[in-house]
């Protein structure tokens, strides 16, 4: 038996394409980090289903408010400061996937040493 649920070891394979996802949207993300002022936050989310759900400019004295009423609860949530370029944008969409890949990898194999092991006298 698995240490971990089906949807646990699914999630971080989810999570490259979702950031496969926000890394298609940089160029909206970028224009509107252009936009927002220094007391805002760019907020960007995929919902659980891999649907992009939008780009949100928030106060950030009302972050933690405005988060719940928005943020999808198995979905990805970023938060970008004002000015953030493209690239940076891009970049960082692409580190957070290879860190998914890699807690997809280390679920894996932790995984199959858990199963049992059938042996030839098992059978």
């Amino acid at each position: 038996m698995s240490a971990f649920s089906p949807d646990a070891l699914a999630r971080p394979a989810r999570a490259i394409q979702a950031y496969g996802i926000l890394r298609t949207h940089a160029s909206e993300i970028g224009l509107a980090t252009s936009k927002a002022s220094r007391d805002e936050s760019v907020v960007v989310i995929v919902t659980g289903d891999l649907s992009f759900a939008g780009i949100w400019i928030l106060p950030r004295s009302e972050l933690t408010t405005q988060l719940s009423e928005i943020e999808d609860e198995q979905g990805w949530t970023l938060l970008f400061e004002p000015y953030v370029a493209v690239a940076e944008i891009e970049d960082h969409c692409l580190t957070l996937a290879r860190l998914s890949f890699k807690r997809w990898e280390a679920l894996q194999r932790y995984a199959s040493f858990r199963r049992p092991q059938v042996t030839s006298h098992d059978a």
